[in-house]
């Protein structure tokens, strides 16, 4: 038995064999806000084989002194900032799996999401697929600017913000003002 810590909130699982070698993982989305922050949204995957071991086949790291489950892979996702300018939290509302077993991860507050599409050949390595927009997204925006609350119109560049991905080992703080995401074209 092992036990995952995580520096959030999680609200929801899904238990998928996702590289093919017959064990299921876990990936898990929510919120990386240790604190007062607002934090990241965030996908987490664990792989169950090994329990107890890290990827390596090391000591599974401890999580303020506690033993626990091995992260795979950490992504942290952007937030967004119309649920910033209301300082609401961005998060990992639902997780699902598309016909062809891509990993669709739906980001936002409903109705503003944005969905995420993941594969993975690698557990390491997850491709981001397509990153979805939702109409609504846009709609909210215009009427959040008309009404001051937020200071610009939606353009290129924020789009191309959201597909700005953190891959880590382990958690990082989600509140860290200097927590980078990087610029992806079709894979992490």
């Amino acid at each position: 038995m092992a036990t995952y810590y995580h520096p959030g909130h999680l609200y929801d699982i899904v238990v998928q064999d996702l590289d093919g070698d017959g064990v299921p993982e876990l990936l898990l989305g929510g919120v990386n806000n240790p604190g007062d922050g607002l934090g990241h949204p965030v996908l987490v995957l664990l792989e169950l084989a090994g329990l107890g071991e890290s990827v390596d086949g090391t000591a599974a790291p401890d999580f303020f002194g506690l033993p626990g489950l091995p992260t795979t892979t950490y992504l942290v996702l952007p937030r967004l900032d119309v649920l910033d300018a209301e300082d609401r939290k961005s998060s990992v509302v639902e997780l699902g799996l598309d016909p062809a077993g891509r990993v669709q991860v739906r980001v936002g507050f409903p109705p503003i999401t944005h969905i995420y599409s993941f594969s993975w050949d690698d557990l390491a390595r997850p491709v981001l697929e397509d990153v979805t927009i939702s109409d609504e997204f846009h709609a909210v925006h215009a009427v959040m600017k008309y009404g001051g609350t937020l200071d610009h119109d939606v353009e290129a560049a924020e789009i191309e913000s959201y597909r700005r991905i953190g891959l880590f080992r382990e958690a990082p703080d989600g509140n860290d003002p200097g927590l980078e995401l990087s610029s992806v074209e079709n894979s992490l």
